[in-house]
């Protein structure tokens, strides 16, 4: 996964919501029900979010929008979830020696 600077204006309002929701913990229902849509809306803004960021899994999509900035980790209530995702992920890439992933893992 390479990341490059992208501008927050490159993911709509509700795109970053989702991934906000996402990070937070939530499920794609749960998503769905919070913000009043349906589960396909959830999963197409969700990949329109990857597709822009250059990521194939919602994990990455997350640990993508904390690394450029999209998404502040120490502010949203579900800092400490970040961080264990982002680490899951480091570890995940690392077994798998993913070589497409730029995490530290």
């Amino acid at each position: 996964m390479t990341h490059t600077l992208i501008p927050q204006t490159l993911l709509s309002d509700k795109e970053l919501a989702v991934v906000r929701l996402l990070a937070d913990g939530l499920r794609t229902k749960q998503i769905a029900r919070r913000l009043d849509i349906s589960m396909s809306a959830v999963s197409m803004r969700l990949a329109r979010a990857a597709e822009i960021l250059g990521t194939t899994t919602a994990i990455q999509t997350v640990v993508a929008s904390v690394r450029l900035g999209l998404l502040e980790a120490d502010t949203h209530r579900a800092a400490r979830l970040r961080r264990e995702i982002a680490e899951r992920h480091s570890s995940t890439c690392a077994l798998l020696r993913t070589p497409s992933c730029d995490c530290r893992g």
